[in-house]
């Protein structure tokens, strides 16, 4: 038994968002990714549908399962904008598309040649996501003179495709680890620690990114009002976060990748989303799913190593006798997600500060 076992765990008693006191305990859950020590309760709460750990570890424990050796967006990013390569040719079509689809969102671009201009204007639906290096669903309309603020930005790489395109750039993480790579690799300063304690004004941001984040804020709402007071009236926040009305969820369980206890302590529906944006003084503008096709291979793999009690090497892995199922199950979650629009894995959705 290590030392993190016998720290105390934290009750959280009232819903945040509703502040009832009633809930309904799903499962205990433990940390399946790092294997780090401890056991933790899923509830749901019984007023509006939220979904929180508790017990969950405490503040001040939090850290410890966010190892800076091993998590992912502390370390030094393989795609940035900085991998952006020129293809000759093929670089100057994808440009076009580029400017193209960066015009359509109001951005001033470069003067283009006749031919590149029709050309691009033809491919840019098709090529969207891949002109807005595959960000097309959380890639910000163009403000003049824009100020970006990615709260949880780790290590600077989703900030690296803004900076080029004349947005001034601010990063909030409580990595330090982090707040190094973003610096020496894309020259982005970050403000290590949390969002209340950065020293940002009142109404100074045009655009708010914050992807799989709201989940391990232990005050998300209290983060959404601060989000509010930074932006200016009319301007935009993008929110992404594991989805609680998911297929993978409901079939998967507590072996659902996104999941991800003790990291993630709250899980949003729809539902409980909207209201978190609408408590917070924003008005939700978009709201839709997404599908994690590698939730899967992680639910495969986290049912074997809790039978064997060890890492598999290579994980995630599916096994051959799953994959027919595997495919099945997720070909019917696509043809729902028709009839659906909410039963993917991730939530993505976009919110602004009303005017006046």
């Amino acid at each position: 038994m290590t030392a993190m076992e016998n720290l105390p765990a934290e009750i959280v008693g009232i819903c945040v968002l509703c502040g009832s006191g009633d809930f309904e305990k799903l499962f205990s859950c433990e940390d399946r990714l790092y294997r780090l020590p401890g056991f933790f309760a899923l509830v749901r709460c019984s007023g509006c549908g939220l979904y929180r750990l508790s017990p969950r570890p405490g503040s001040k424990d939090l850290p410890y399962y966010y190892p800076e050796e091993a998590y992912h967006s502390y370390q030094k990013p393989g795609v940035s904008a900085l991998t952006v390569k020129d293809r000759g040719r093929l670089g100057v079509l994808r440009d076009a598309i580029r400017l193209s689809v960066l015009r359509s969102l109001g951005y001033p671009v470069s003067h283009t040649s006749r031919w590149q201009s029709a050309v691009g204007n033809m491919a840019a639906g098709i090529f969207r996501n891949r002109a807005l290096y595959g960000l097309s669903y959380c890639f910000p309309p163009y403000f003049p003179d824009g100020r970006a603020l990615d709260i949880g930005c780790g290590n600077g790489a989703y900030l690296s495709y803004l900076k080029p395109h004349g947005w001034q750039v601010f990063g909030v993480d409580v990595s330090s680890q982090a707040a190094v790579v973003a610096k020496s690799v894309f020259d982005i300063d970050v403000f290590v620690g949390e969002l209340n304690d950065a020293p940002f004004s009142y109404e100074s941001f045009d655009f708010v990114h914050m992807s799989h984040v709201i989940e391990h804020m232990t005050e998300p709402i209290e983060t959404l009002k601060r989000i509010a007071q930074l932006l200016k009236p009319g301007r935009v926040v993008y929110i992404e976060t594991p989805n609680a009305d998911s297929d993978g969820f409901r079939t998967m369980g507590k072996y659902w990748f996104p999941l991800e206890a003790p990291r993630h302590v709250y899980l949003f529906s729809p539902k409980t989303l909207r209201e978190a944006i609408h408590k917070a003084g924003l008005r939700t503008t978009g709201i839709w799913s997404t599908f994690f096709p590698g939730a899967f291979s992680w639910e495969d793999t986290y049912r074997r190593e809790e039978i064997d009690g060890t890492l598999i090497p290579g994980r995630p892995t599916l096994r051959n006798t799953r994959i027919p199922r595997a495919l099945t199950k997720f070909m019917a979650s696509r043809i729902r997600h028709a009839f659906n629009a909410f039963n993917g894995d991730i939530l993505h959705a976009w919110a602004m500060r009303p005017i006046g």
